[in-house]
């Protein structure tokens, strides 16, 4: 109703009894707020008049010839500029009463006139705050990710230009498009979003790295490193500027592929898990527990790196293999890789300047202690007439009776390896190397030598010490080998380098240049580096006559053998040897060049001529006059 109607009288009149009224409205005071006249003879439409100028009730008169004839009481709502928002919706005053008159674009129940008039085209935010109803409006877009346009600017979460870089819970928002954790920006797939924060794969461009987060400040994006793999193991930066797939493992390890096994890869360097190398195209396995894993191209994956590979060999030189490292000598392929540098165990390699029986490892290659004992007691010849003979203990045990009773020296031999055995004057003096500690062995080897104990020996310098005061013997704790004699001598500080350059290297180069140079070998070449170990040796000086011979191998051997400042002419008797007893697999050649011959034998166990049937004969039963 337009207005509450209190009360209401009206008299018919004659109307041609008067020619006009008035119609007055009054407030409750009594105060005419109103008036209107009408004229005529029809006065009803007065009734139809009515003033509601503010809230409150009001009384209508109406007075025709001074005669009131009807009045009406009525009440008013609201005034005629009133307006109102209740429950955000916007109301005008028409008549007295209220009338819906708002406007609500975005449907969030508040109209545009009731705190949303900058944001009617923002569902959910208004000017201000209503509570279950929309959020107060924000200068920027400070959350990216409530489906809401915050600063009212038509653009809503990642679209907004606010939101490049921000990240909320686990996402983010890049170039206007929503990023899920453990998602690239579909724009650039050198960013990451891991757990809502950005990460860039090796990114260069300032632009970006610099870019900052307009509420806290901080800059957006963690820059990591090539091979930087997530916690996940799903993603890793790789090479290719990228954050690439990485399928459960940690490819943190980056390796280059040496030029000699691609020189022109596809890709130089690749990231690989630890331990592994990269190839060009993918990652290589560690092959460091393996030495029957073959290189590529000359080199071996070992911890992460391409090493240098060369084939070695057991000490019998009869089966092959590589070791992690190239100053680690191999014992036995189908060792354990746990034991290895282990020798008094089951290793698979060992370190330089470890041993096992008289195998001796020295920059990744197998010489004998036998070859130490020769050049420890070479020391001792300054220029006399000498013979140094080492051998096996079989045959060494005629010589050793001239130190030791002939009945002790199988004590020794038991406990000892490869003898040598130097003649100077009329003093012999040996040496061999122990498997075992002299003071933790068989007591016998003591007796045999004489002594009750080797406790002044026991000094680990690398150096020769004597075992007590006689000085008939002298022990290297480190090599755990002894020198001695039945006579009292002395030994010097170690001049291995020099002594090994003097009487061994350079003579046998010698000899092996002769040979190249003169002998057509009898089978091949391997004598050229089959000569390292010196485990069978003899070397003679006697006045201006030498001899220089070493017999190496196993099963097939090589003997080379100098005879220098000889008259007789030795390769006659030689090649008719060779000529009686060669065969397809064996044989024995001689070069002579002047008053020195150089003799290269080569065979096996099964072979008509074999190197070890005959090297004592040209060596320690010749004698020299």
């Amino acid at each position: 109703m337009l207005f509450v109607v209190i009360f209401f009288v009206l008299y018919s009149f004659n109307a041609a009894s008067a020619s006009s009224g008035s119609l007055k409205i009054k407030t409750d005071s009594g105060i005419v707020v109103a008036t209107k006249t009408c004229s005529g003879t029809d006065y009803t439409c007065v009734l139809d008049y009515s003033y509601c100028g503010e809230k409150g009730d009001y009384t209508m008169w109406f007075t025709a010839d001074s005669i009131t004839t009807a009045k009406k009481a009525y009440y008013c709502d609201c005034g005629t500029d009133d307006t109102q928002c209740p429950d955000n919706r916007y109301d005008v005053c028409v008549d007295g009463e209220w009338q819906d008159s708002g406007v609500d674009l975005d449907n969030d129940d508040v109209d545009e006139q009731c705190q949303d008039l900058s944001c009617d085209n923002a569902p959910g935010v208004c000017e201000t705050e209503v509570e279950g109803k929309c959020v107060g409006r924000t200068v920027t877009e400070t959350d990216c990710f409530d489906f809401l346009d915050n600063d009212c600017d038509e653009t809503v979460d990642c679209l907004d230009s606010d939101c490049n870089g921000r990240t909320g819970d686990t996402r983010g928002c890049w170039n206007g498009n929503l990023v899920l954790s453990g998602d690239t920006s579909q724009e650039r797939d050198d960013i990451l979003n891991l757990n809502g924060a950005f990460y860039g794969c090796s990114i260069a461009d300032n632009d970006t790295l610099n870019l900052t987060d307009p509420v806290t400040g901080l800059k957006v994006i963690q820059n990591k490193d090539y091979c930087f793999t997530e916690p996940n193991n799903f993603w890793y930066c790789s090479f290719n500027n990228k954050w690439d797939f990485a399928k459960g493992k940690k490819l943190d390890h980056a390796s280059t592929v040496p030029i000699e096994i691609d020189p022109n890869p596809e890709q130089a360097t690749g990231c690989c898990i630890q331990n592994e190398c990269w190839t060009g195209t993918g990652c290589k396995e560690d092959q460091k527990n393996n030495p029957n894993a073959q290189p590529v191209n000359g080199f071996r994956c070992i911890d992460g790196d391409w090493i240098d590979a060369n084939l070695k060999f057991d000490p019998a030189g009869t089966i092959g293999g590589f070791c992690p490292e190239q100053s680690q000598c191999l014992v036995d392929p189908s060792g354990n890789f746990d034991d290895n540098n282990q020798p008094d165990k089951n290793p698979q390699c060992i370190a330089n300047d470890q041993y096992t029986d008289d195998d001796y490892c020295e920059d990744g290659g197998w010489v004998s202690r036998t070859k130490f004992i020769a050049l420890k007691l070479l020391e001792l010849t300054q220029g006399n007439d000498y013979a140094v003979f080492c051998d096996n203990s079989q045959t060494s045990l005629n010589e050793l009776e001239y130190v030791v009773n002939g009945e002790l020296a199988e004590n020794l031999i038991s406990e000892a390896n490869n003898f040598c055995v130097l003649s100077i004057g009329s003093k012999v003096i040996s040496g061999t190397s122990l498997n075992e500690p002299i003071n933790e062995g068989s007591s016998e080897i003591l007796e045999t030598l004489g002594i009750e104990d080797c406790n002044l020996g026991l000094i680990n310098d690398g150096q020769y010490h004597a075992c007590d005061g006689s000085n008939k013997v002298w022990y290297n704790e480190e090599l755990q080998s002894l020198v001695y004699s039945n006579q009292p001598f002395t030994l010097g500080q170690n001049n291995f380098q020099q002594n090994f350059l003097d009487f061994i290297k350079n003579p046998f180069d010698t000899i092996i240049n002769v040979i190249q140079n003169s002998i057509e070998e009898p089978f091949d070449t391997s004598y050229v580096d089959g000569i390292n170990k010196f485990q069978k040796l003899y070397l003679e000086k006697t006045g201006s006559k030498t001899i220089s011979g070493s017999l190496e191998g196993t099963q097939f051997k090589n003997l080379l053998i100098e005879y220098g400042n000889f008259n007789t002419d030795i390769c006659t008797f030689i090649d008719e040897y060779d000529e009686k007893n060669k065969d397809g697999a064996s044989g024995i050649e001689c070069s002579g060049q002047g008053n020195t011959y150089t003799i290269l034998a080569q065979g096996s166990d099964f072979t008509n001529i074999d190197p070890a049937n005959i090297w004592s004969d040209l060596t320690s039963k010749l004698r020299i006059k």
